[in-house]
């Protein structure tokens, strides 16, 4: 029969392994939580400058709508007809999604 003291020896022993195996689990589990969150974090970036590329493309294109109705505009002007088609408003709403997009795309980068 194996004395308390061999007895207690080899549970400590058992115990630290099994603290051990406790612990190195426990790292193995972060380090799957951090690579699966640095996929997603990866994942959310890639998505945020695809969509400050496309509010780049947005702002061009109220930029030469808002353009297109100034000229349109003045030329109408020019020839002594008012404003039929209401293009004041389309320029001015171009203007203010040009510069809207503008701010998205400050704040996105």
């Amino acid at each position: 029969m194996k004395s308390v003291q061999k007895l207690w020896a080899e549970l400590s022993a058992k115990t630290e392994l099994s603290e051990e195996k406790i612990e190195l689990g426990a790292i193995d589990d972060l380090k799957k939580k951090l690579d699966k969150n640095i996929s997603n974090f990866d994942s959310s970036v890639s998505k945020v400058r695809n969509i400050a590329n496309d509010f780049v493309d947005l702002e061009g294109d109220f930029s030469k709508i808002s353009n297109e109705a100034s000229v349109i505009q003045k030329q109408l002007s020019d020839l002594g007809i008012d404003d039929p088609k209401n293009l004041g408003f389309i320029a001015l709403k171009a203007k203010e999604l040009e510069n809207l997009s503008r701010q998205f795309i400050k704040t996105l980068r």
